[in-house]
């Protein structure tokens, strides 16, 4: 069995094979390049370099990648819809895009591209590992899967990108370290991760990881496109993206018989360079690390070659980021050497990933009860107990969410379920043991046990069966003063809303 891995990029894609002790990037068939630009034309789905360089209107889509396992009223695809050519709609707050003659879901879209991306690339097998950026929510994991399976794949495993990129860089490396931290930050199209790796011997583990799922390389090519609207200079995003990668390796370019320089574009840049800084930092305080234990750093993805980025990462870190990997195909490749890994190719290497975002569940007063932190190491098993909040109580709605914010209804809401049969008893006598696991792909089990009764009840937190959950600023407000004991009734309750309201809409627009 061959072992294969894909790298479903926002703005291009590569697959890659392990073969004879090196991971190699496969060359598309019908452009004859290593990466394909992650681009599809309906009806006739064809893909890649053709359909980027002469789009159809409502007919071409591109970056549907920052779509995927998103809600219609997140602020992200809301910033989307101003950006894409393509019509994108709300259907049960699901981002659909609307074509002339159909209507599809982003995972719909991507696992028609994986399919052509396959046959042009000759993999002739359907068992592959495919990657997701480290800070994928569990939905877009799942809808990512869902792609792959969509396309006929079996994917064996999903990887985080950062982590991929790791693996490739320990195949290719001839100057091996026994033991060593590596940082890996990976700056692409659409999404942005930032992972710090353990590498003890030929062990791999994850200590932390942090990102933005909604910064990239776009962000970049909308900056350029906008400084140059600023001095009366239209032009397209195709055109705005080719100019930032020549403005990538030169000071100044001649564009519409003018010239560019850096100059142009050097606030824009510097604001979007500054959305580095957060990450990073959070990841290094994950791990209780600081910015001198960090061994190497290691850049991933396209947008990591413009020269503002990597200056950035120096200062941030006091420390030269290394450019030994191919930005565009060290993730696919990382993919392939998992893949090996899995058939048994490679023996000596061990990977252990781990979770980025914190699992609990909803308690009294919309509290959110973790119940595994982020950054535990993967695959991962954890309870708590809880109890019931009033006397007598026979039954318990177990809402499960996934997120940081004290809050459970500004975390992600992943799914919910019912444990009945409780033995009657007074408020806080009962014990229910909630348990979470989470496999190697981050496929989420959670069990309730009423330890008395021995009654129990568990969800598999899959695609399908998660429910959105309309929570509007109001609802927010009202939670946080339940939870500060607050107690308000009639006029000084719409009074206190309203004054908080207000407070939050100033500082919204400063």
């Amino acid at each position: 069995m061959k072992s294969i891995g894909i790298d479903l990029g926002t703005c291009n894609s590569c697959v890659a094979e392990f073969k004879d002790g090196v991971s190699r990037a496969l060359v598309n068939t019908v452009s004859n390049k290593l990466t394909t630009p992650s681009v599809i034309t309906y009806p006739s789905l064809l893909i890649g370099q053709s359909e980027k360089d002469a789009p159809t209107q409502n007919q071409t889509i591109s970056s549907f990648k920052r779509l995927i396992g998103r809600r219609f009223t997140d602020q992200e695809v809301q910033e989307q819809i101003k950006r894409v050519d393509y019509k994108i709609v709300n259907q049960n707050d699901q981002p659909m895009v609307k074509l002339l003659d159909q209507v599809l879901s982003p995972s719909q879209i991507s696992g028609d591209f994986l399919k052509q991306l396959a046959k042009q690339t000759s993999i002739n097998q359907n068992k592959v590992v495919l990657t997701v950026p480290a800070y994928f929510s569990h939905q877009q994991k799942l809808q990512t899967e869902k792609a792959g399976q969509i396309a006929g794949l079996d994917i064996s495993r999903l990887l985080a990108e950062p982590t991929a990129a790791a693996l490739q860089y320990d195949i290719q490396s001839k100057n091996k370290q026994q033991n060593e931290l590596v940082m890996v930050v990976d700056l692409g199209a659409g999404t942005f991760d930032v992972s710090v790796l353990e590498k003890s011997g030929e062990i791999y583990t994850v200590l932390a990881a942090a990102g933005n799922n909604f910064y990239g390389g776009d962000d970049y090519t909308t900056a350029v496109k906008k400084a140059l609207a600023d001095i009366n200079i239209e032009a397209t995003f195709k055109e705005a993206e080719d100019l930032k990668h020549l403005l990538s390796q030169a000071e100044t370019v001649e564009f519409k018989n003018q010239q560019i320089s850096h100059q142009h574009i050097a606030q824009q840049f510097n604001a979007l360079d500054e959305r580095l800084t957060k990450p990073i930092l959070q990841t290094l305080s994950d791990a209780n690390l600081k910015p001198e234990q960090i061994n190497k750093i290691l850049l991933v993805g396209g947008q990591t070659k413009q020269p503002s980025v990597q200056n950035k990462i120096q200062l941030l870190m006091n420390k030269k980021p290394l450019t030994d990997l191919n930005p565009d195909t060290c993730v696919a490749q990382g993919a392939a050497v998992q893949a090996a890994i899995l058939n048994k190719q490679i023996s000596s290497v061990l990977l252990l990933d781990a979770t980025p975002f914190s699992l609990g569940i909803e308690t009294f007063g919309n509290a959110f009860s973790k119940v595994i932190n982020r950054n535990v190491t993967l695959p991962a098993k954890q309870s708590q107990i809880f109890t019931t909040t009033e006397d007598n109580q026979e039954s318990v709605s177990i809402k499960i969410y996934q997120g940081e914010n004290q809050l459970a209804m500004q975390n992600v809401f992943l799914g919910e379920f019912i444990l009945n049969d409780i033995q009657k008893a007074p408020r806080g006598v009962p014990r229910i043991q909630v348990e979470f696991e989470i496999d190697q792909n981050g496929v989420v089990n959670v069990t309730a046990l009423d330890q008395k009764s021995g009654q129990k009840q568990n969800v598999q937190v899959k695609f399908g069966e998660q429910r959105t959950q309309q929570v509007s600023e109001r609802d927010i407000l009202i939670a946080k003063l339940n939870q500060k004991n607050v107690k308000l009734n009639g006029k000084e309750t719409l009074q206190k809303l309203k004054a908080l309201l207000d407070k939050a809409e100033r500082r919204s627009k400063q």
